[in-house]
């Protein structure tokens, strides 16, 4: 992994994203909330206005958010930026339905979607 993005840098994504960047790893992180996202920048991540532009600048993007209807519009935003052979981790517990459909639209795209759900943190 050269560079991940992360949408979604709450209480999980969060912590995620200071894993990932006390291991040295590039982070680009997207999250609505200014106050999530300078959490992380603080640290070292790259602000972003978007999740396109989270996902434009990474191989791997997690997605960190609530429920089906944010996952989504959150792997729409980032089909919109990201490249060919980007992963797609969904880490939020969605239906297996809602998974299925999300990477069957990424593999049009040649983007890999994979469902990553969190469990028990």
């Amino acid at each position: 992994i050269q560079h991940v993005g992360l949408v979604g840098a709450g209480r999980m994504g969060g912590a995620m994203g200071r894993h990932l960047l006390a291991a040295g790893i590039p982070v680009s992180v997207y999250d609505p909330s200014e106050q999530a996202r300078d959490a992380l920048v603080t640290l070292g991540a790259a602000d972003c206005g978007s999740a396109v532009e989270a996902a434009a600048a990474a191989d791997l993007v997690l997605v960190v958010v609530v429920d089906d209807v944010q996952v989504c519009n959150a792997v729409a935003a980032c089909f919109e930026g990201a490249r060919r052979g980007t992963v797609v981790a969904i880490c939020a517990s969605v239906r297996p339905d809602t998974c299925r459909e999300l990477a069957r639209e990424g593999a049009e795209r040649g983007v890999e979607v994979i469902d990553a759900a969190l469990v028990r943190g």
